[in-house]
């Protein structure tokens, strides 16, 4: 059995993070707007251990469409909540 090391381990949670977010700006699921938070949380603090471990994680280009993404679907709903 091979032990995964602490950079493999947050790539693969990394990962994670981001296909569930995807997959909430896609509309294939809903999330709470804590469970949102956490999941942003979650990936600030994978970003962060990242960096601080020289790495560069294999997703590391799909992230900036995806919060770009997030930060357009909540402007327009700011917009159609006035």
């Amino acid at each position: 059995m091979q032990v995964a090391t602490a950079v493999e381990a947050n790539a693969a949670r990394l990962e994670a993070v981001a296909k569930r977010l995807a997959m909430y700006i896609n509309g294939a699921t809903r999330v709470t707007p804590f469970e949102l938070f956490r999941l942003y949380f979650a990936l600030a603090r994978g970003i962060d251990y990242a960096l601080s471990s020289n790495d560069i994680p294999g997703i590391a280009h799909c992230l900036p469409p995806l919060i770009k993404q997030e930060n357009r679907m909540s402007f327009l709903s700011n917009i159609w909540n006035s």
